[in-house]
């Protein structure tokens, strides 16, 4: 055969040949099964996607669901893909190959299908899944055994200590005062060999008569402990329906619920499908927090309240730094619709010593709380790891908004919160971090302990494979600086159609003196989802108050916030219409386009905070009017 047979003898037969080469050399899409990532959970179905071989760098992998019984598909945000070489490597757990994202705004008890795209631009590859949330678990049925307030302590332990498949112990009203901490056991032996014995359809409830008349109040000892504990092996357990007092007493380190079994690195095995709903904790340092890993538990419609106050000697050092609000660390664990207030953290996600996580945390999910007075973070994400969710929530008065401390890998998604009077500083990404993706958050601050900028985040680590998109952050306080981003890195960054105000000096590769010079003039990076080089793309300038009821602050950050806000934006205002839509974020939204911040026209506000037993099992529908086919 004569060479030139072989050469190519036009241009179409350029381009395919082209196309060819490249194509064989371009690695194959080499990923597993499509599964849940942890335990299912109520309004999320956390995706995991393990990459199994070479796969190429820039595959894309698009997801859309739909209700099982539904004939529409509803398009979801894109899977992200994690980067193990931009985290730190945690002391326990480990930082997945895989793509992974969480949907959002589903319905309890309800199955869906998954169907994920993923594109090399040579050889699609499709993979599906049949998922199913958790429906929340039913009222309970009439008391087995009845606990009054006369009763010795002793023979209220006996009591729990007894408790069987299907039992519901109930408290009569009454205060009960206790010597010690309750404790509730499923290893009822020196050998640890026999646990509880519940299972899904035969729980074990343990309820007061009424949530206000039902007191158990913890004994003014000089350290206490918890008013319950909750030692090993514990499941299909539901405590519901009373008020847990502690002493009242700052610096005691009491929790009004404690999960610890005295082990680290369980694997989730002490604790599993665990409920706590209707509960008032008052008069602690820490509300509910494991140090143990669980599974499955459920925290919704209480009210936490913590010692600490929103003064100088409180937010100005490091008093609060350790008394979490809730902080149940593990998987497929979900706080949503609590009222928590004056912890350091109100929300964590992590058991950790220091610099060192003692837990792997993921599936875990927080929405619709509402936080008042956090002394430290309003989310501490320190020492999580994947398929993290954080929205809808609500703060007045923390000293900052979100902590990374580090991020293990994510995806984490942090959306539509409204954060107002933030102390120090709205992000603290320290050390090394990747995976985080805040979108259409409102925060309002005044004068801050750094007094340079509504947003200063110092050399601490790189920051790589993040998106922070649809956001309104609004600053009136002292300094010239808008925007002081120190630290190294940001590579593959989304980073557009945020709102500030005011138009300040911005540093973030490179010194410019305001938003336009910044847009024109810092270096390009390559995009994640958005498809936009410049990392100031469509940034625009708010007003001071763009919103109908005006935020009112004081000179500085210790004038506490007493009123409650929500965010809604007048029309026409520098951020109304004119954000970028994001699929399972701003689905729903009416106009040409999504408002910035947390209130998107079209969507409304959600219930925010505990709304009693009668808001159990409440829940949004999720949107039924944007459909892919």
């Amino acid at each position: 055969m004569a060479l030139d047979t072989l050469r190519p003898k036009t241009l179409t037969h350029l381009l395919l040949a082209a196309t060819m080469f490249a194509g064989a050399s371009q690695a194959a899409i080499n990923v597993g099964t499509l599964q849940h990532d942890g335990p299912a959970t109520p309004e999320q179905l956390s995706l995991l996607l393990p990459i199994t071989g070479a796969t190429d760098a820039g595959t894309s992998a698009a997801v859309r669901y739909k209700e099982q019984s539904a004939s529409d598909w509803i398009e979801a945000h894109s899977l992200y893909r994690i980067q193990p070489s931009a985290t730190n490597a945690p002391a326990v757990g480990e930082v997945l190959d895989a793509f992974a994202w969480p949907i959002i705004g589903l319905n309890p008890g309800t199955t869906y299908d998954v169907e994920v795209t993923l594109d090399d631009g040579v050889a699609p590859v499709v993979r599906t899944a049949t998922m199913t949330t958790r429906a929340l678990p039913g009222a309970a049925p009439p008391a087995t055994v009845t606990l009054n307030a006369t009763m010795s302590f002793d023979d209220i332990q006996d009591a729990l200590n007894a408790v069987t498949a299907g039992d519901v112990i109930e408290f009569q009203d009454g205060t009960y005062q206790l010597p010690d901490f309750l404790s509730i056991t499923g290893a009822r032996d020196a050998a640890d060999t026999e646990a509880f014995n519940a299972t899904a359809v035969a729980p074990i409830y343990v309820r007061g008569e009424s949530r206000d008349g039902v007191i158990l109040q913890s004994a003014p000892t000089g350290s206490p402990g918890p008013v319950i504990r909750l030692e090993r092996h514990i499941n299909h357990f539901i405590l519901e329906n009373m008020t847990i007092r502690g002493v009242g007493v700052d610096g005691s380190s009491q929790r009004g619920i404690l999960g610890n079994d005295g082990r680290t690195n369980t694997g989730g095995d002490s604790y599993n499908n665990i409920t706590f709903r209707n509960l008032t904790i008052t008069e602690v340092d820490r509300g509910i927090q494991f140090v143990t890993e669980a599974q499955g538990v459920l925290v919704y419609n209480n009210t936490v309240i913590g010692n600490n106050i929103w003064t100088s000697a409180f937010v100005d050092t490091n008093l609060t730094w350790t008394d979490d609000g809730l902080n149940v660390p593990g998987s497929g664990n979900v706080y949503f619709n609590n009222t928590v207030r004056g912890f350091g953290d109100s929300f964590s996600v992590a058991s950790h010593s220091g610099n060192d996580t003692n837990t792997y945390s993921f599936g875990i999910h927080i929405y619709r709380n509402d936080a008042r007075n956090s002394g430290d973070d309003f989310f501490e994400a320190d020492h999580g790891h994947r398929n993290i969710s954080f929205y809808d929530n609500r703060s007045h008065n923390s000293m900052t908004f979100l902590s990374l401390d580090p991020l293990y890998g994510g995806p984490l998604l942090v959306a539509r919160n409204t954060a107002i009077n933030i102390g120090r500083q709205p992000h603290k990404w320290n050390d090394q971090n990747s995976g985080n993706f805040v979108y259409n958050n409102t925060v309002v601050v005044t004068t801050m302990t750094r007094q340079v900028a509504g947003w200063i985040q110092d050399n601490n680590g790189p920051t790589e494979y993040y998106g922070v998109r649809n956001n309104i952050l609004i600053w009136t306080g002292v300094g010239t600086d808008t925007l002081r981003i120190s630290n190294r890195g940001h590579s593959n960054v989304d980073f557009s159609h945020n709102c500030w105000y005011p138009d300040g000096r911005v540093q973030f590769d490179g010194v410019f003196d305001n938003f336009a010079e910044a847009e024109r003039d810092v270096p390009p990076t390559n995009p994640i989802f958005s498809g936009l080089t410049k990392r100031f793309t469509a940034h625009s300038i708010c007003e001071r108050n763009p919103f109908v009821t005006e935020i009112v602050l004081g000179s500085d950050y210790l004038t506490e916030v007493t009123q409650t806000y929500w965010p809604e934006l007048r029309a026409n205002s520098g951020a109304s219409g004119n954000g970028i839509a994001i699929a399972n974020i701003t689905d729903g939204f009416t106009g040409a386009a999504p408002d910035r911040g947390a209130a998107i026209t079209g969507i409304g506000q959600p219930d925010i905070g505990d709304l009693g037993e009668s808001g159990i099992g409440t829940t949004p529908k999720p949107p039924t009017n944007l459909s892919v086919n």
